[in-house]
């Protein structure tokens, strides 16, 4: 990396490059380059399969938390997480039913109706989020 002189302070500041056509990037493409990393990190993180989910605890499981969650368009889906299952564990199970949607949501966030809590803590278990042994959640889109 080229280094220029700061001529305010006197110390060398790094000339940014654009590899395209080596001249110094410009604050449009230095952003742009971000949105396009930005994109690439969702859509990887939208392509979750279903080996991927918690498994489902049997229904013997007495501990397990019954999680019913509400889309925006009104559609619902519930399915049963073990205790110890994470936060993020329920946000994945909800990536992977959002991956069919014509344009799934990039940014979401799980709340409660009553008492309103979001659940933003990915590393938070269910039962210590207070989700267990059951709850309804509602997911709101934060792209819109």
């Amino acid at each position: 990396m080229d280094e220029v002189a700061d001529s305010k302070v006197g110390l060398p500041s790094p000339k940014l490059k654009d590899d395209a056509n080596n001249d110094a990037a410009t604050p449009g493409s230095i952003d742009q380059a971000a949105a396009a990393a930005a994109a690439e990190e969702e859509e990887s993180r939208m392509e979750i399969t279903e080996d991927d989910l918690v498994p489902e605890p049997p229904q013997a499981d007495k501990s397990a938390c019954r999680l019913r969650i509400q889309f925006p368009n009104g559609g619902k889906v519930q399915r049963r997480f073990p205790a110890t299952a994470t936060v993020g564990d329920v946000k994945n199970f909800v990536r992977f039913h959002m991956k069919d949607w014509e344009q799934p949501y990039a940014q979401f966030e799980l709340s409660t109706n009553f008492p309103r809590k979001k659940y933003e803590d990915d590393s938070e278990t269910l039962d210590a989020s207070g989700l267990a042994p059951q709850a309804m959640l509602y997911l709101r889109n934060l792209d819109a």
